[in-house]
């Protein structure tokens, strides 16, 4: 994934090369053309590299698309500025009409807004529940949890509308000067879910994102597989209407929760509002889950310290046919033992008054830094060079 995005920030900045040479030079020179393209592609790939580590480079997106572009255009005119000074290319003798300019801009800008028209803000309808929340969840200190038969339909339900809905999922662990896509323990993994809608609105959408260690390491989530605790793992990062489980413990301090320790049971995301007014707004609220902290950027459903929910789903906010919605999280991989090896990333799509629509799942390890290269330089000195620094030492002071 992350080597594709700069294989396209790439392509991007040899075409903006060859347009600007278009434009400048109205392909009257072909070798300029191709010198171009191929500064453009260095220039893009250079933006590519730039955005992975600013962002993880979990998905392209209109920002992205304008770096390579900006770099290469900046770029280009300093090259033709220097070859031109230096008489090393004829000067153009030609006007450059300015509808070219304007059809060679706006071609870049509708390919940009096509390649992020699925990441645009959605706002549906809103709709009634169906049904209730639970009205208490079970808080206690989580560990890795064995998984048992009775999880299995939790986490991977049989889906009653399978075309309606498409769920991606990328990852990243981008740490410089590394790029990759598993992390080293103390790193963070950052991943992003897409939801296409396809046949028809998605009328009251509610998701479970778990993480799950494949002690089996099959690829899928079976029995015997351990559920990762909370406090390793969030989303969603950004501001959106999606809703999860927060607890407010009686120190103050307060923690998203992602499943029931009780029952063992996955707890769902909603993307709706919630009833008002909250008993706690969360939005800006620095929560315990991940070693840096997770700043909570919505208001969400409320638990008290006892365990009983404050707060009430108020309506579902639906997402239309024809449209993608994007969740983003984090996972940090704990410098611990029991954490090396091969891990799952779960996610299920339902409906709160058609059940589930879709399951997806995609698999990351988590593996020990190589080993430090160490070189042992052992120096010996002979007897015989012992005997010469003695002499040297007791001598040579005598004729200084």
């Amino acid at each position: 994934m992350l080597v594709e995005e700069m294989f396209v920030m790439a392509l991007i900045g040899a075409i903006t090369g060859t347009i600007i040479s278009l434009i400048v030079e109205e392909g009257k020179y072909p070798i300029h053309i191709l010198f171009l393209a191929l500064l453009g592609a260095t220039t893009g790939w250079i933006g590519g590299i730039i955005w992975v580590y600013l962002t993880g480079g979990l998905s392209l997106t209109l920002t992205s698309l304008v770096i390579p572009v900006i770099l290469t255009a900046f770029a280009s005119m300093i090259a033709l500025s220097i070859l031109k000074d230096k008489n090393l290319l004829p000067k153009p003798s030609y006007d450059v009409k300015p509808i070219a300019i304007v059809a060679s801009i706006a071609v870049i800008i509708i390919l940009a807004f096509s390649a992020t028209l699925p990441y645009l803000p959605i706002e549906g309808q809103q709709t009634q529940p169906t049904t209730s929340l639970p009205t208490s969840i079970s808080t206690t200190p989580q560990t890795l949890q064995p998984l048992t038969i009775s999880d299995m339909s939790s986490l991977q339900p049989q889906t009653t509308m399978a075309n309606l809905l498409d769920i991606s999922i990328t990852k990243s662990a981008v740490e410089f000067p590394s790029i990759t896509e598993n992390p080293q323990p103390g790193q963070y993994l950052k991943f992003e879910v897409s939801f296409t809608v396809s046949t028809s609105d998605w009328p009251k959408p509610k998701i479970k994102i778990l993480v799950v260690k494949d002690e089996d390491n099959n690829g899928a989530i079976s029995t015997g597989d351990k559920l990762w605790p909370s406090d390793l793992y969030k989303y969603p990062l950004d501001a959106d209407s999606w809703r999860i489980h927060v607890a407010h413990h009686s120190d103050g301090t307060a923690q998203a929760i992602y499943w029931d320790t009780a029952t063992g049971e996955a707890l769902w995301a909603y993307h709706a509002t919630l009833t008002q007014p909250p008993s706690f707004n969360e939005e800006g609220q620095t929560l315990t889950n991940t070693p840096e902290g997770f700043v909570c950027p919505n208001d969400m459903i409320s638990i008290s310290q006892n365990g009983l929910l404050l707060d009430g789903i108020g309506n579902y906010i639906s997402i239309p046919k024809g449209s993608t919605v994007t969740i983003t999280g984090k996972i940090y991989a704990p410098d611990n033992e029991s954490y090396i090896g091969q891990h799952i990333i779960s996610v299920v799509a339902a409906d709160d008054y058609y059940g589930p629509l879709a399951t997806k799942t995609l698999t990351f390890t988590i593996q020990m830094p190589p080993p430090p290269d160490i070189n042992i330089l052992i120096v010996t000195v002979t007897i015989g060079l012992v005997g010469m620094l003695g002499v040297a030492a007791i001598y040579v002071p005598k004729y200084l």
